[in-house]
């Protein structure tokens, strides 16, 4: 019961970002996908077999891909979740430690974006406060992952496989 709490009470911070995610889903859903899932306030879709995102998607080193999070919600391949509401198989213990993560990151955006709303309002500067601080809070999980993928790519590796949140989801599976 502590889980879905946590998960309800986040909802706050994320809720620009969570409502484009779950549309983005739908949208996915619609075109591409079989079945839509809860699980734990997040709003995930298995791929239609042989849809063209699923045939789209292929992995650098041979192996199936397994799925992609949206902020909260996200893809999986074909066969990847199990018809329950528990996160139980390998990529999905992978994709929602990355909603964990973006729901951190979110947090942090909306406490500077609030912080920034204030203060420019503070200074008589109303749709600024507004413009900037949306802004702020909005994109904090975008940009928290591509600051991490940045700073892989500074350290000299890849974007995305050498990218802090990528390496701490796959830690999962050692």
């Amino acid at each position: 019961m502590k889980r879905k709490t946590k998960s309800y009470i986040s909802y706050l911070w994320c809720l620009p970002p969570m409502l484009v995610s779950w549309l983005l889903v739908l949208l996915i859903r619609l075109l591409w996908g079989s079945k839509l899932y809860w699980i734990e306030g997040t709003l995930w879709c298995e791929l239609r077999e042989g849809s063209w995102l699923q045939k789209r998607y292929k992995r650098s080193d041979g192996r199936k891909w397994g799925g992609t999070t949206f902020i909260m919600g996200g893809i999986y391949n074909v066969g990847v979740p199990k018809d329950t509401e528990e996160i139980d198989t390998r990529v999905e213990r992978h994709e929602h430690l990355h909603v964990e993560q973006t729901k951190g990151a979110q947090l942090h955006s909306f406490i500077i974006g609030f912080a920034t709303f204030i203060v420019l309002c503070l200074f008589n500067q109303q749709l600024l406060a507004i413009w900037l601080g949306l802004s702020i809070w909005s994109t904090g999980g975008v940009l928290s992952y591509i600051c991490h993928g940045i700073q892989a790519k500074l350290d000299g590796g890849e974007f995305y496989r050498d990218n802090h949140m990528e390496e701490a989801a796959r830690a999962l599976d050692n």
